[in-house]
C-alpha cells in the first residue's frame, strides 16, 4: 500500500483532483492530526488529551465508543492515502483496523461495489485474527486512522466487558449503503493474477519469477502477474565477511602458524584443509570437529577461502588433509592485529558455524550421512515448529532422509495449484505466499511453517500455488521417503487392546548391546518405548518392565518421564489408588503356587521401588500433594504386614524412612510456617522454597476514587475467589459482581480467574491488586507509588565495580532459581488452577525487574558522561554474568540495554568506545529470536557443567510450545507419551542446571563502602512504564542524533 504523509503530500497533476488534494493538505495540517502523526511512544499526556478531545468533536466519529476513542488517542496512527490505493484485499489476513476521517472509499464484497465515506470503519475491532471479508480501495485522497493488529488485541484484552458495546459501533452495514453504478470507471481493480506452470526442473528452481521474461510466469499477461508481488520487499542477505576481516584472519593464521601458509600454483597464500581446521580449533576452542567444520564452511560460503582445484565447483568444505584452499589475491596480511576485532570476528564465525554446518550436512546424500550427522540433524529438527507434534522416532527417520532446497530469487513459483504432490516442505529460512485461483494471496508462511503435506497424505493435487516472497532455504521430504517412514512406523508399532480398544501402543526401537548383554544369548538388540496408552496401563507397564533388576540395563527414561509429567494426565490421588491396586493385585489363575508367590513379591517390590524413585525426583514436593501422606501410611502398613509372608526386609526399611521424612516435613511446617515478605529486600524468605501453606500479607486496593487498601493474610494456595471475598468484606458498596484485577503502572489491567492460585506472586514489578466492580474497570488508574523512582541510584552504582554488581545479582538470581521445582513449570503452562507457581513467578518477575532496572538507571541519569559510564558498567556486568554462567542475568541486562528508551540515545552511544559497541552488538545477536532463539540455545550448549542459571523465559516458551503444539490425549483416552518425553527432556535441563551448588568467590571491593549490596539488589526500584521511560529519554536527548 502506498502511504503518503500529510506533511509532504504533493498535489496530483490531474486538474480534476487538484482542488480536492489542496483541501486535503489544508485539513491534514490541523494540530490534532499532527499530534496523531507522532509515534505512540512519542506522544505526551497533553497530546493524547488533545487527540481524544478532537476525536470526540469529529461528527463522523462520534458514534464510536468512548473507550475505543481513548484507545485510538494512545495508539492510533495517521494515514494519508492517495486515490486508487488498495488498502487490503478479500482473503488477506487482518493486519490493521481503519477509521475514515476524510474521503470516500470503494468497498468490494462478493463482486458487488459500495462506496463509504467519513466515519466508516472496517473491519470489526475483534477481528484481529480473522480473514478480510472485503476489498477496500480509495476513490479519492483519504485521511484514515489506523490501529495495528497488536493494539487491536491489546484493546480487546483491556476492555473485555465492553467489547459487545464497542463491536456494535464498528460494524460496516453495507446493505444500508447506496451502491454506485457498475460503470463507475474511476477505479482500476485488478483481479488476482493467474499463475502459469513453472517449467523448471523440480530440483533446480533457478528462474527469476520477478522478471518479465522469467519462466515462472506467463509473459502473455502484460505483466499483471507481477502485481502479485507488489509491496513485498526482498529481505537483504546477511552481509558476508569483508576483505578487511579476511585479511585479519589471514594475518592471525600467519602469526599463529606461519608454516601453515605457503605458495602453490601461482597463489601466494594457500593452506591445506587439515591445517585450517587445526588453526580454527586452536583459536576458537571448538568442542568438536563438526563445530570446526561449520566455521570453515562459513569461510567457504563467504568466499574468504576458495578451493585451489578449479576443475570442480565445490559447495561444501572438503576435509581431505591434502585438499588445499587459497585466500583471494585481494586479501593481504595486515601490519598489526587488533585483538578485539579478531575476537569479534571469531565470535561471529562461531555463531554462524552451526547454520552453515546444517546446510552442509543436509546437502550430503542421505546414504552418505554418518550417525553423528543424523544425530546433529535430529537435534535441529527438535526445535522446528512444524515437526513438534511428531514422535521422536519419526523425527529421527526424517533426519536420515530430509534434504535442503535453496532458492536465491524471490518470486520463484515453487509449485502450482493442481500440480501433482511430490514433496513436503518446511521453511528453514525465508517466507512464501500461498495463492489460490480466484482469491489471490490467502496467507503467508514463515520460518518454521510447513506446506505440501496434505497432497502426499491424500494423494491429491496441490490445493494452492506457492510463491517465494524472498530467498529461501527449505527442508524437503520427498513422497517416497514420506510413505516409507509411515510404513516403518506402523511395522514397528505394537498395540495392546482391551475390549476392542487400544490401551497401550509401544514402539520397537533398535539399541546396541550393553557390556553386560554381550555374553547373554537371550539378550535382545531392541527395546520398547511407550508412544501412547491409558494412564493406568502405562503405569502397569512401567511397574512390570522398568523396576525389575533384569531390566535395569534399559537406559531409557520412561520411569523418570512418567514421574516428571504425570500431572498432565492423572491426579495424585488416582495415581496413589492405582499403585495400591497394583500392590494388592494377585497373580493370574494359571500361575502355580511358587510362581504366583514370586509374582506377588515382585509386585510389592516394584511399587516400593516406584515410590522411592518418586521421592528422589520430587523430594518434599511429593509430600505437599493431596493424599500422599495417607497413601504412604497405608503402603507402609501393608509392606510391614506382608513382610512376614514375603522377603520384604529392604522394602520395610525404605517405607520407614519415607514415612519418617513425610512426618518430619509436616512437623517442620507446623513448627515454623514461613511468612513470605511482600518486601523483596528482606531475605528471610529465600532460604527454602515457598510452600503451599506459607502465608503472606496481600494489599488489595478498592476501586473507589480515593482508593484505600485492605490487608489480607493468605497462603500461597489460596485461590483468587477467596482473596476477593476477604477483600470485599470491608467494601462500603453493597454491589455484587466484584472482580480481582491487577492494575499495572501503565494503566493496563489483568483479571484473575476465580480458581487461580499464587495470585500475590503473579503480578508485574510495580503492579497492584484491586477489587472493583466491572463498571469501575475502565476508570481505574495506577497509584502514584507505581510510577517508580524519580532519581537514579547514583552513588551506589558509582561505588561498586561491574564484577561486584554481577556477583550480587547472580547470587540473588541463584537463590530464586534453586527454589523453583520442575512441577511449577508444568503448572505454569497448564494454568495456576492446578498448583502453585510462586517460586517460578518470583524468578520470571526478577527477569523483568532487571531489564527495567537497567533502562531506569540509564534514563534517570542526567549527565551524558555518567550515562556512558553506566552503560559501560552494565555491558561489563553482563559479561561477568556470562562468566559466572548466569545466562538469566546476562540476557536480562542485555534486554534492558536493548530497550527503545535506551537505544534511541544516539548521542550517548556515540561517545561509547568502539570496544563496548562491539560487545553490545554481540549481545544483540544472542537476543536474536530467529530460528527459535538459536543463538541463545547455542550459548547454553557451550556450558556443559553445572551450576547454571538458564534463560528461564526460553524454557517456559519451550514447554508451552510442546504443550500447545501436541495433544495430551489421543482418541480421547490415550495419553500422548511422545509429548511427555518432550516435556521431560526440557525439565531435565532444569534439573541439570541445579545439580551442583553455586559457590562463587566474593569479589574484592573496588572502593570501600558501607552499602548493603545484597539488600539493594533484592529490592531494585524500577520504572516499568515504557511511556514514562520514553518521556525521560526524550528529556535527555530531544531528538534522535543524526
Amino acid at each position: 500500500m502506498k502511504d503518503t504523509r500529510f506533511a509532504g503530500l504533493t498535489p496530483p497533476p490531474n486538474a480534476a483532483t487538484q482542488g480536492t488534494s489542496m483541501q486535503f493538505m489544508a485539513l491534514g495540517t490541523s494540530d490534532w492530526l499532527s499530534k496523531l502523526d507522532r509515534r505512540p511512544a512519542d506522544r505526551s499526556q497533553e497530546d493524547i488529551a488533545a487527540i481524544f478531545n478532537a476525536l470526540q468533536s469529529q461528527h463522523p466519529l462520534q458514534k464510536l465508543h468512548p473507550s475505543l476513542l481513548r484507545h485510538l488517542s494512545h495508539y492510533g496512527l495517521y494515514e494519508a492515502v492517495e486515490k486508487n490505493i488498495t488498502l487490503f484485499r478479500e482473503g488477506e489476513n487482518t493486519r490493521n483496523w481503519y477509521a475514515v476521517v476524510e474521503g470516500r472509499l470503494r468497498v468490494i464484497r462478493q463482486g458487488q461495489n459500495f462506496v463509504v465515506g467519513k466515519g466508516a470503519v472496517f473491519e470489526e475491532i475483534t477481528g484481529y485474527d480473522g480473514i478480510r471479508k472485503l476489498t477496500i480501495v480509495t476513490k479519492e485522497p483519504c485521511q484514515l486512522i489506523r490501529l495495528e493488529k497488536k493494539h487491536m488485541r491489546l484493546f480487546c484484552k483491556s476492555y473485555p466487558y465492553q467489547l459487545k458495546d464497542v463491536a456494535a459501533t464498528t460494524v460496516l452495514e453495507l446493505d444500508q449503503i447506496e451502491r454506485p453504478s457498475d460503470t463507475d470507471g474511476d477505479l482500476d481493480i485488478l483481479a488476482p493474477p493467474r499463475i502459469t506452470v513453472n517449467h523448471l526442473d523440480q530440483n533446480n528452481h533457478d528462474g527469476d519469477a520477478s522478471h518479465p521474461n522469467s519462466a515462472g510466469y506467463d509473459n502473455g499477461q502484460d505483466g499483471n502477474d507481477l502485481l502479485l508481488l507488489e509491496g513485498e520487499q526482498l529481505k537483504p542477505r546477511t552481509p558476508p565477511l569483508t576483505d578487511s576481516q579476511a585479511a585479519l584472519l589471514l594475518t592471525s593464521v600467519i602469526d599463529t602458524y606461519p608454516e601453515f601458509v605457503h605458495s602453490q600454483l601461482g597463489r601466494k597464500h594457500c593452506i591445506t584443509a587439515e591445517n585450517l581446521m587445526t588453526y580454527i580449533t586452536d583459536v576458537t576452542q571448538s568442542q568438536s570437529t563438526r563445530e570446526t567444520m561449520g566455521i570453515c564452511q562459513v569461510l567457504l560460503e563467504d568466499a574468504v577461502i576458495k578451493p585451489l582445484d578449479r576443475k570442480t565447483e565445490f559447495v561444501d568444505f572438503q576435509t581431505t588433509p591434502s585438499f588445499v584452499y587459497f585466500f583471494p589475491s585481494g586479501v593481504t596480511p595486515l601490519d598489526a592485529i587488533d585483538e578485539d576485532d579478531l575476537q569479534s570476528l571469531l565470535d561471529d564465525l562461531i555463531r554462524h558455524g552451526s547454520d552453515a554446518l546444517l546446510r552442509m550436512t543436509l546437502r550430503k546424500p542421505p546414504n552418505l550421512r554418518s550417525n553423528d550427522e543424523i544425530d546433529f540433524i535430529y537435534s535441529e529438527l527438535m526445535h522446528i515448529k512444524a515437526l513438534a507434534h511428531l514422535s521422536t522416532t519419526i523425527k529421527r527417520q526424517l533426519a536420515g532422509c530430509i534434504l535442503l532446497e535453496s532458492h536465491n530469487v524471490g518470486g520463484t513459483v515453487l509449485f502450482n495449484q493442481g500440480d501433482e504432490g511430490t514433496s513436503w516442505f518446511i521453511i528453514l529460512k525465508g517466507s512464501v505466499n500461498v495463492v489460490i485461483y480466484g482469491k489471490g494471496i490467502v496467507c503467508s508462511l514463515h520460518e518454521g511453517d510447513d506446506f505440501g503435506k496434505l497432497a502426499l497424505v491424500n494423494d491429491a493435487p496441490r490445493a494452492a500455488s506457492i510463491i517465494l516472497r524472498e530467498p529461501c532455504h527449505l527442508l524437503r521430504v520427498d513422497k517416497d521417503d514420506f510413505n516409507r517412514i509411515l510404513k516403518d512406523v506402523e511395522a514397528n508399532t505394537v498395540r495392546l487392546k482391551e475390549l476392542g480398544m487400544d490401551v497401550l501402543i509401544l514402539e520397537k526401537i533398535q539399541q546396541p548391546f550393553s557390556k553386560e548383554q554381550r555374553g547373554d544369548k537371550n539378550a535382545k538388540s531392541y527395546r520398547y518405548s511407550v508412544m501412547a496408552g491409558t494412564a493406568e496401563k502405562v503405569l502397569e507397564y512401567i511397574l512390570d518392565s522398568r523396576l525389575d533388576e533384569a531390566n535395569q540395563h534399559l537406559q531409557d527414561t520412561l520411569l523418570e518421564d512418567y514421574l516428571l509429567t504425570y500431572i498432565f494426565f492423572i491426579s495424585t490421588e488416582l495415581l496413589c489408588q492405582n499403585l495400591l491396586m497394583y500392590y494388592n493385585s494377585r497373580a493370574r489363575p494359571s500361575a502355580g503356587g511358587e510362581a504366583a508367590k514370586n509374582r506377588m513379591l515382585l509386585n510389592r517390590r516394584h511399587v516400593v521401588a516406584f515410590v522411592m524413585c518418586w521421592y528422589e525426583i520430587d523430594a518434599e514436593i511429593m509430600f505437599q500433594k493431596a493424599g500422599v501422606r495417607e497413601f504412604l501410611k497405608t503402603l507402609s502398613d501393608s509392606v510391614y504386614a506382608d513382610s512376614s509372608q514375603y522377603d520384604l526386609k529392604t522394602e520395610v526399611n525404605t517405607m520407614e524412612s519415607l514415612t519418617q521424612a513425610c512426618d518430619g516435613y509436616y512437623e517442620e511446617m507446623a513448627a515454623a510456617k514461613l511468612t513470605v515478605s511482600s518486601d523483596s529486600s528482606k531475605s528471610e524468605d529465600l532460604g527454602r522454597p515457598i510452600r503451599p501453606s506459607d502465608e503472606t500479607i496481600v494489599k488489595v486496593f478498592s476501586g473507589t476514587v480515593d482508593p484505600t487498601y485492605t490487608a489480607v493474610r493468605v497462603s500461597a494456595e489460596t485461590r483468587a475467589e477467596v482473596i476477593l471475598k476477604l477483600a470485599t468484606k470491608k467494601q462500603p458498596s453493597s454491589e455484587s459482581g466484584f472482580v480481582l484485577v491487577e492494575i499495572k503502572s501503565n494503566g493496563e489491567y489483568k483479571l484473575f480467574k476465580d480458581e487461580e492460585m499464587s495470585v500475590e506472586s503473579n503480578i508485574s514489578v510495580n503492579g497492584r491488586l484491586f477489587c472493583c466492580t466491572k463498571d469501575q474497570l475502565a476508570h481505574l488508574n495506577p497509584l502514584p507509588e507505581q510510577q517508580g523512582p524519580n532519581e537514579p541510584s547514583g552513588k551506589i552504582l558509582e561505588t561498586i565495580s561491574s564484577r561486584e554488581l554481577a556477583y550480587h545479582s547472580t547470587m540473588y538470581d541463584w537463590s530464586l532459581f534453586r527454589n523453583v521445582h520442575e512441577s511449577e513449570l508444568i503448572h505454569y503452562v497448564l494454568g495456576r488452577q492446578t498448583g502453585i507457581t510462586n517460586n517460578l513467578d518470583r524468578l520470571v518477575t526478577r527477569h523483568s525487574q532487571i531489564s527495567w532496572w537497567v533502562a531506569t538507571e540509564i534514563c534517570l541519569t542526567s549527565s551524558q558522561g555518567k550515562r556512558v559510564h553506566l552503560i559501560k558498567k552494565f555491558i561489563k556486568a553482563a559479561q561477568h554474568c556470562k562468566e559466572f554462567k548466569n545466562l538469566f542475568g546476562y540476557m536480562a541486562i542485555t534486554m534492558g540495554l536493548a530497550n527503545t528508551a535506551v537505544t534511541r540515545l544516539s548521542q550517548t552511544f556515540e561517545k561509547l568506545p568502539a570496544k563496548f559497541k562491539k560487545l553490545l552488538k554481540e549481545f544483540e545477536s544472542f537476543n536474536e529470536p530467529s530460528r527459535n532463539h538459536r543463538a541463545s540455545r547455542y550459548l547454553f550448549s557451550t556450558i556443559n557443567k553445572a551450576p547454571v542459571i538458564p534463560f528461564i523465559p526460553l524454557i517456559t516458551k519451550d514447554i508451552t510450545f510442546a504443550h500447545e503444539g501436541n495433544k495430551t490425549l489421543l482418541d480421547d483416552h490415550l495419553v500422548n507419551f511422545d509429548k511427555m518425553h518432550m516435556v521431560a527432556d526440557i525439565l531435565r535441563i532444569v534439573r541439570f542446571c541445579k545439580s551442583e551448588e553455586m559457590d562463587l568467590p566474593i569479589p574484592p571491593m573496588e572502593k570501600p563502602h558501607e552499602y548493603n549490596m545484597a539488600a539493594y539488589f533484592r529490592g531494585l526500584r524500577v520504572i516499568d512504564n515504557q511511556r514514562r521511560l520514553m518521556q525521560l529519554s526524550f528529556k535527555k536527548e530531544q531528538k534522535k542524533y543524526q
